[in-house]
């Protein structure tokens, strides 16, 4: 009866996973910060990398991964092809479109 109860539930990819992106809260609350990034993800070709801190996504600013997840579903949902994103790496500030196309 333990082992079934160790089974891992069947999750569906987040809109950030499909990015080949991980997020988490960012140590001085300024925005999300990128935790990993698939080598062979849309966000490594992209120029994302670990530590770069997503400070918006389109007009919206965001303080959480759920603020980031959620723009990115609707965005989804609303049709758009794209979102994009404003990243901070450093000192620079820099701006990086995701497509929905290839995620």
């Amino acid at each position: 009866q333990m082992a079934a109860l160790d089974q891992p539930e069947t999750v569906e990819p987040t809109a950030l996973e499909n990015f080949g992106l991980a997020v988490a809260p960012s140590d001085d609350d300024s925005g999300v910060m990128v935790t990993d990034v698939d080598p062979n993800g849309q966000a490594a070709e992209r120029g994302l990398q670990p530590g770069d801190v997503i400070l918006s996504v389109g007009q919206d600013e965001v303080k959480s991964p759920a603020d980031v997840e959620k723009i990115m579903e609707t965005a989804k949902e609303d049709g758009m092809k794209a979102v994009l994103l404003r990243v901070k790496t450093g000192d620079q500030t820099r701006f990086v479109a995701l497509s929905f196309a290839r995620a």
